[in-house]
């Protein structure tokens, strides 16, 4: 098999699509759209396919497509110790906790609590998703979003990203640098998407960055 040069783990809301966006525009001259939300909507098949592995709780083998040389998930599996990609983890402060919620909730659930948490219950267990309620989902969602990012260390020689790093154009651009797949000519293009970006979600960023 084939597998991408680059693979993103990132939970949802910490902007592991835009950085996957970031990487089309480089290696393929894509631009992505950022849609009034701030969202960008470069869209993942392997991204699905690796969240619908445990749909259920009940492992179900995904023989991967990989569409394009960079890629992003949510969830790391043990079977990703055998790929030759270079990975790399979107990190944050437990402070960035709220504010990730925030986003994600606007941008993928349109502020609707239930459908937050139908998007978590529907790959667990069960016993474990009927455990799971209005009152106990915030604590639940904390505990996943932090279970996560512990995950992907386990990723051998895995290179973490801050995420606020995302926030800063010259960041990105050595983020893209370290990656090897900058393109100085296609600098303005990803200047522009990053702007576009930065200022559709400024609401957020600010109470990031406070």
């Amino acid at each position: 098999m084939k597998y991408p040069k680059i693979i993103i783990l990132a939970q949802g809301g910490t902007h592991g699509d835009f950085l996957y966006s970031c990487g089309l525009l480089m290696l393929e001259n894509r631009p992505t759209i950022i849609n009034e939300t701030g969202r960008a909507l470069g869209r993942s098949n392997f991204l699905q396919d690796n969240m619908y592995n445990f749909e259920g709780g009940v492992y179900r083998k995904k023989n991967y497509v990989f569409d394009t040389d960079i890629e992003v998930c949510h969830v790391w599996h043990e079977e990703f110790l055998k790929f030759n990609s270079k990975f790399y983890y979107i990190s944050f402060k437990d402070e960035h906790i709220p504010v990730i919620k925030k986003m994600f909730l606007a941008k993928v659930c349109k502020n609707n609590i239930d459908t937050a948490m139908e998007s978590r219950k529907k790959f667990l267990p069960p016993a474990v998703a009927n455990k799971i309620n209005k009152k106990n989902f915030d604590t639940y969602w904390t505990s996943s979003l932090k279970t996560g990012v512990k995950s992907y260390t386990k990723q051998p020689d895995v290179n973490k990203i801050d995420m606020i790093d995302l926030y800063n154009f010259e960041k990105l651009c050595s983020i893209m640098t370290h990656m090897g797949i900058f393109d100085e000519n296609k600098t303005n293009k990803l200047k522009s998407m990053h702007q576009s970006w930065v200022e559709k979600n400024s609401e957020y960023i600010t109470e990031i960055l406070q």
